[in-house]
């Protein structure tokens, strides 16, 4: 979805924007043992915006270690760590969603011609 997309762009521009700040000073280094992501939400379109929007839950996600294997990581990379796996997070649900979507749209395309083609056979007797 568009929307989705220009999200996720603008999170990954402006993750770059402060990994390019971190640079230019002597950036603070964090280590992270483990951070939890649950109970997230996002509202979607599909298809066309004046479509009603989807509202879907965001599976949990687990980060484990960051920064430890280095010494310690910017902020900006713990950004960066976090929007990767949120991105994945969401993509992956609008997916599930979309397919979720298209299933019950074939399935009522289906029913309505196995009505019809019911209906013809029964005029026939």
């Amino acid at each position: 979805s568009n929307n989705v997309q220009a999200l996720l762009a603008r999170l990954a521009a402006d993750s770059e924007q402060v990994a390019a700040g971190d640079q230019a000073e002597d950036p603070v280094r964090l280590m992270i043992d483990r951070l939890d992501f649950s109970g997230g939400e996002v509202s979607a379109h599909l298809e066309a915006p004046s479509e009603q929007a989807l509202q879907l839950e965001l599976p949990a996600f687990v980060i484990t270690g960051l920064g430890r294997d280095e010494g310690g990581v910017t902020p900006a990379a713990v950004a960066a760590e976090v929007t990767r796996e949120l991105s994945a997070a969401i993509l992956a649900e609008v997916a599930r969603a979309g397919i979720e979507r298209l299933v019950e749209d074939q399935k009522e395309k289906l029913g309505e011609k196995l009505g019809e083609k019911l209906g013809d056979l029964l005029k026939r007797d």
